[in-house]
């Protein structure tokens, strides 16, 4: 961590980061994990048990928590994923690893230390890519993903991250019933992500708020 960012506890005993840069945490409060667990691995990734290859797109790979946990769940379901994570501002590597279990301390270890705009693989399982760009520059050559995990700062924050353009961008990097996926809630997006072409429905939201989104290329 930097003088710029603080180690804060959340609600359900893991931790997160106060960011200076954008004036956020980089999980919610009411639970780091159980927010990550409940938007992208279960609404993320579960529509899609019983395949057997998944790729996946992140916007803000941060402390590498859903990327840990995505890489759990594909060795849980023997789910080949190919997990690309971008990130214009990536944290410095230090002292954030929250676990206590010597071997997903080893393997968020691995996530952090993995080196950028290379894939590394973590077993038969995982694959993952890391690109400190903007995702906004994303060249066509990229695969097309089944799942794109939104997991920018808030809308109020950063609004470049959350606009009609980029949405239509996501949209044109899924393959046909791929999914996108975040944490918001909020009207402007979900009317700018139907814009973009999105079948979108309200879930369940994480602890701590009534709904999140998910949208369908349909």
């Amino acid at each position: 961590m930097t003088k710029d960012q603080q180690l804060v506890p959340t609600a359900d005993g893991s931790f997160t980061l106060w960011d200076e840069r954008t004036g956020q945490h980089y999980h919610s409060l009411h639970g780091a994990r159980s927010e990550s667990e409940h938007v992208f691995i279960k609404n993320g990734l579960g529509p899609f048990l019983g395949n057997e290859e998944l790729s996946v797109l992140e916007l803000g790979f941060g402390t590498g928590l859903n990327a840990l946990l995505a890489c759990h769940w594909a060795q849980k379901h023997r789910v080949k994923v190919r997990y690309m994570s971008c990130d214009l501002y990536p944290l410095d590597r230090c002292d954030f690893i929250d676990s206590e279990d010597p071997s997903e301390k080893s393997v968020w270890h691995q996530l952090l230390d993995a080196p950028w705009e290379e894939e590394l693989r973590i077993d038969k399982y995982f694959f993952l890519r890391k690109e400190q760009t903007d995702i906004r520059t994303l060249k066509e050559a990229h695969p097309r993903f089944d799942a794109v995990f939104h997991d920018a700062f808030s809308p109020d924050s950063e609004p470049q991250l959350w606009s009609l353009e980029l949405f239509e961008n996501m949209f044109a990097s899924l393959k046909e019933n791929g999914l996108w996926v975040s944490y918001s809630a909020k009207g402007q997006v979900r009317r700018d992500l139907q814009a973009a072409g999105f079948s979108v429905e309200r879930l369940e939201g994480p602890p701590g708020k009534r709904e999140m989104l998910r949208a369908w290329k349909k």
